[in-house]
């Protein structure tokens, strides 16, 4: 959700988060009448709980397959981080749009990927009843940068315009 105050205009804020799929994302907007009740909002009911740091959300359908947890989930958020220097360079948290596995060694490739852990969103969707929680920065929306749009070079998308191969391979 986005809090702004009336009469501000905002860029687009549909976003392509999903590798495999044409959804977009659009958050939702809340409108205030002045700072001062957007303020009061904020301190009095919302009470938000601060998530520090650079959070980066990516979603994929196929845990528990190191290939596409690879190339399908990891490769296009990080490509999507890229453009934003240097976040991408330091420790940052995930935060994993995924489904539950016990069995899978995903998890930890996720927390060694990024340096910071992860969150489940399923675990963060049940903390939320009745709290809120505001990211310091979040980046989402790996657009459709995913294995099945490889390019001539036989580059993956981004890897040449945005060093993309390399700095994920380091």
């Amino acid at each position: 959700m986005v809090l702004i105050i009336k009469g501000r205009i905002l860029p687009i804020l549909d976003v392509r988060v999903f590798s495999f799929g044409t959804k977009n994302v659009k958050p939702n907007i809340q409108e205030f009448d002045s700072y001062l009740e957007l303020e009061k909002f904020v301190r009095n009911s919302a009470d938000p709980i601060v998530i520090s740091g650079v959070t980066l959300f990516f979603s994929f359908p196929w845990i528990g397959n190191v290939g596409h947890t690879l190339f399908d989930g990891l490769y296009p958020a990080y490509a999507a981080i890229i453009p934003f220097p240097p976040r991408h360079l330091y420790p940052f948290r995930l935060l994993c749009a995924i489904d539950e596995c016990q069995t899978c060694r995903d998890e930890d490739i996720f927390n060694r990927f990024a340096g910071l852990g992860i969150i489940k969103q399923y675990i963060l969707n049940d903390m939320s009843n009745g709290s809120w929680f505001v990211f310091d920065e979040f980046v989402m929306g790996g657009g459709m940068m995913c294995q099945r749009c490889t390019q001539p070079n036989l580059q993956l998308p981004g890897g040449v315009e945005l060093d993309g191969s390399r700095l994920f391979r380091n």
